[in-house]
């Protein structure tokens, strides 16, 4: 409950995160097959509570690319799981995640190159097969949102309206394939309140960061996840 309430102050506050640190903090203590469908339900839940919040500065413009590749990169992780299910190298996610963080305080927030609104289609179809192969594929997102350079207030609304492409898309596969019983179900509910309690802390500190804090609270925490995950491995 801890764990959860942890990962969704994160959450509240620049918007993303909450599901890299559930399954970093858990991949020890629970099985991944079992941990990632209560991380896509606990993830529309929460999407759909900071969402409703936030709606009006949603980028809606940045979504369509972004949704199109998430489904293409479900449908691949999916057919992974079926060719090769046992393999999950998590340090190989944890050292890429720390390189870009690494990278992008080096060179400054405000200084990150400034990426076409084509790249969120490739970047979408990596988030959606990182987030089927282990319940989290923030990095190809943050960092499009991030080399877009929204705003904090529409980089955090924006997060909300992929996460709900995200998971809804997600739970749909998995209670396609049968992996969404009661038990499943009966998890989330139970950690629901942690999720609401997280975000209203973290909601009360996203308006504390200014727009360069918030920058480089994206990266710091990215490279803290990066970390966990190596470590994790």
């Amino acid at each position: 409950m801890a764990t959860v309430a942890a990962a969704y102050t994160v959450r509240g506050a620049i918007g993303f995160a909450s599901n890299l640190v559930v399954v970093t903090l858990l991949a020890r203590s629970w099985a991944l097959d079992r941990l990632v469908p209560v991380v896509f339900l606990l993830d529309f839940a929460g999407s759909l509570l900071l969402g409703a919040y936030d709606v009006r500065r949603v980028r809606w413009d940045e979504l369509l690319g972004l949704a199109f590749g998430i489904g293409m990169g479900l449908g691949a992780s999916w057919a992974a799981w079926v060719v090769a299910p046992g393999w999950r190298p998590l340090g190989g996610l944890g050292a890429v995640t720390v390189a870009y963080a690494v990278w992008g305080l080096a060179v400054r927030p405000e200084r990150l190159p400034h990426w076409p609104r084509w790249t969120g289609l490739p970047l979408g179809v990596a988030a959606g097969f990182l987030g089927g192969w282990y319940g989290t594929g923030v990095l190809p997102i943050a960092a499009y949102f991030q080399l877009r350079h929204l705003d904090p207030g529409g980089f955090r609304a924006t997060f909300q309206g992929v996460g709900l492409v995200f998971s809804g898309l997600g739970i749909a596969g998995y209670a396609a394939a049968g992996r969404l019983g009661w038990p499943t179900v009966a998890a989330a509910l139970v950690l629901l309140p942690a999720v609401a309690g997280g975000l209203w802390l973290g909601h009360r500190m996203h308006r504390w960061l200014s727009r360069r804090g918030f920058a480089q609270a994206v990266l710091a925490v990215l490279g803290g996840l990066g970390l966990s995950l190596w470590w994790a491995h």
